[in-house]
């Protein structure tokens, strides 16, 4: 009952005090606790109210966020093709190498100067997409390579980019054009061959008992021999003995040669060069300059022929030189006695110098194809004239005059006569990775000098 029907009823109607006082009672009960219950209300109302506020707060501080910029813009790359050249004598290699000198080391920096990527960038290149056509070894050069990397888009300001960027490099390193190419496109992965070349003196396939090395030229007959030889790796084989760290069951030392055959011929001071132009889909490390080591070897008489076709066994070919052959009877009962053991008696295809080896093009046939209706084809003709002259100034030259001062390949025969084909230099066929470095009384061997040439 509440109050006000209390007073209605006291004025109202006859009650008796006892009666009145009854209805009091409860009627003030009944206010007490009407009126802790709007207290409570009242405590529970501003709690919301404060719970509420903060929500809002919140929420608007929420949206303030929101609304407040980044301060990383994300900048939008494009997918270049990047075409250059560089003389290999002052660096370790095209691809990147910690603590030592690299083409691309210039090329990052280069870059990362002109603000095209980041200092984090620069030091791992898959972060924008970083790839080049074809690894090159020390020492060796590349008339032509192709390297595919993002970029932020300079469309109408190539040749400017490229101009800064030859700014920034070695004189041993030039680009000679940035063109746009598909998101997808990888210079690796789209490239169906690869085009070498090597130079060597013509005296390098002489026999011993031949006339002095500065008299010395190759005859017909002779690049008929060379190239016959040539021919044999024409093809899909196993090339196990014509690389290092490689088991004889791995499929990867399968390779195909396309073309490999006698080039140009030209003089140089009175000594003739000849030219092997090889191309391939793709090459193992060091394949090349042991096929030019093998070859030569076998034109000198340093092997035996029959060792033609037992390269291509699986398994590390054994060497029969001039000295076995005189010892003949000692082979043949070490043959008997030990059958078992000379299995396991192998050595390395010798290796030549890397002075003479040059990338001379990676080719993109398929890639130019499926794209030539959208994208530009990566073809070299408008940069043909720079790329002969970069060729001839830094590439051929440093090669004659190199061989010329520091008598390489005079060297590389002299270890192959007195080092190489005259020690039981063997190896066990179950070891995969080896040395090729001889070092005696803290000083470098021959071998060690030629090796690293």
């Amino acid at each position: 009952m509440h109050f006000f029907e209390y007073m209605r009823l006291k004025y109202c109607y006859s009650f008796t005090p006892r009666l009145c006082e009854k209805y009091f009672c409860q009627m003030s009960s009944e206010l007490k606790f009407s009126c802790n219950d709007a207290i409570n209300s009242g405590t529970d109302f501003e709690l919301n109210n404060q719970k509420r506020q903060k929500l809002e707060n919140d929420e608007e501080t929420r949206k303030i966020i929101k609304a407040e910029p980044t301060e990383t813009v994300r900048i939008k790359r494009y997918k270049y093709a990047m075409f250059l050249a560089y003389r290999g004598k002052n660096y370790h290699g095209m691809q990147v190498n910690p603590n030592v000198p690299t083409v691309e080391k210039y090329i990052m920096e280069a870059l990362q100067k002109l603000n095209l990527i980041t200092v984090d960038q620069m030091v791992q290149p898959s972060s924008f997409k970083f790839q080049r056509a074809a690894r090159t070894d020390k020492g060796v050069s590349a008339t032509k390579q192709i390297c595919s990397l993002l970029l932020p888009t300079i469309e109408g300001k190539e040749n400017d980019t490229v101009n800064l960027l030859n700014g920034l490099l070695p004189d041993d390193i030039r680009i000679f054009g940035l063109q746009r190419a598909t998101k997808s496109f990888d210079s690796k992965k789209w490239c169906d061959s690869r085009s070498y070349s090597y130079t060597l003196p013509s005296y390098c396939f002489r026999h011993q008992s031949d006339l002095e090395r500065d008299k010395f030229r190759l005859d017909n007959k002779d690049i008929e021999e060379i190239n016959r030889i040539l021919m044999q790796y024409v093809g899909t084989h196993n090339f196990y003995n014509f690389t290092s760290g490689k088991l004889h069951k791995d499929e990867s030392c399968k390779r195909f040669i396309i073309r490999c055959e006698c080039g140009k011929r030209f003089l140089y001071n009175n000594i003739e060069y000849l030219t092997v132009d090889i191309k391939g889909q793709s090459f193992l490390i060091h394949q090349i300059r042991k096929m030019i080591g093998f070859c030569v070897s076998l034109i000198r008489g340093d092997l035996d022929p029959c060792l033609q076709q037992k390269v291509w066994q699986n398994e590390r070919v054994c060497y029969y030189t001039n000295y076995f052959l005189n010892h003949l009877f000692n082979l043949l009962l070490l043959n008997l006695i030990v059958c078992s053991k000379l299995k396991i008696m192998q050595i390395k295809v010798p290796k030549a110098p890397s002075l003479g080896l040059v990338l001379e093009e990676p080719h993109y046939e398929h890639y130019n194809k499926r794209f030539q209706a959208t994208h530009q084809r990566l073809c070299w003709d408008i940069y043909q004239e720079k790329c002969d002259e970069f060729k001839q100034a830094y590439i051929i030259k440093d090669i004659l005059e190199t061989d010329e001062s520091e008598k390489i390949f005079e060297e590389w025969l002299t270890y192959l006569t007195e080092k190489f084909w005259n020690e039981n230099d063997v190896d066990d066929v179950s070891i995969v990775g080896h040395s090729d470095n001889v070092q005696t009384d803290g000083k470098s061997s021959l071998k060690e000098k030629v090796e690293l040439s």
